[in-house]
């Protein structure tokens, strides 16, 4: 009944949370196969919303309290993983800057550079390139 209305009103559309599974069961001393539906989660939160029941209720207050876990702890990874970007990029200005005053960098930080650059190879991020790319044609060979 409500599955049926929750396609019968173009809430969701069965091509795309519904999909049918040939099942086969023993059954006595015979196997019996049959399709069975498989709905995806977008029709039990459907159903779950319109079932007018303490289970239906019930679902609504699990899957509220899940959804609610589900979107703080996942802003609270977004944070964390922000700032975690910002901490390397600010790794990565302050090692360009000593670069650029000619100051030496660390182990560590030469090795990370490479990440940082898109160079495959940290050989090659050592030799600047001055072909065509970045800054047009004929704008000089890379050093060699």
């Amino acid at each position: 009944m409500h599955v049926g209305n929750v396609f019968k009103e173009g809430e969701l559309t069965q091509a795309s949370t519904v999909k049918e599974y040939l099942t086969v069961q023993q059954e006595g001393k015979r196997n019996v196969s049959r399709n069975v539906k498989y709905y995806n989660l977008d029709v039990i939160i459907s159903v779950g919303y319109r079932v007018k029941s303490k289970r239906g209720t019930d679902f609504r207050i699990w899957a509220r309290q899940i959804l609610k876990d589900y979107l703080v702890k996942g802003y609270a990874v977004n944070q964390r993983i922000h700032r975690e970007q910002i901490g390397e990029l600010r790794q990565l200005v302050s090692m360009l800057g000593r670069v650029h005053r000619h100051e030496a960098l660390s182990t560590e930080e030469s090795e990370a550079l490479p990440k940082y650059s898109g160079c495959p190879d940290s050989d090659d991020c050592r030799k600047p390139y001055r072909g065509e790319g970045y800054y047009g044609k004929g704008r000089g060979e890379p050093y060699q």
